[in-house]
C-alpha cells in the first residue's frame, strides 16, 4: 500500500474520530468554556500562563 494512502487513513480516521466525540459532546449538551478555566485559576498560575505567553509572543516576533 502507497504511503499516502496510509497517511490519508490516518489523517481520514483522526477526523472521524473527531466529529463522532463532538457530536457526543453536543448531544450530552456538554459545552467547552475556555474563560471558565480561568476563572479557577489562583493568582500564581494566571501570573505564570501570562509571562509564558508574552515570552512566546516575544519569540515569534524575533523570527
Amino acid at each position: 500500500m502507497p504511503l499516502w494512502a496510509v497517511i490519508l487513513i490516518l489523517f481520514g480516521g483522526l477526523l472521524f474520530i473527531g466529529v463522532i466525540v463532538d457530536l457526543i459532546a453536543k448531544m450530552r449538551g456538554k459545552k467547552i468554556n475556555l474563560e471558565e478555566k480561568n476563572r479557577h485559576m489562583s493568582e500564581s498560575e494566571r501570573v505564570y500562563s501570562e509571562s509564558f505567553m508574552h515570552e512566546i509572543k516575544k519569540d515569534t516576533q524575533n523570527l
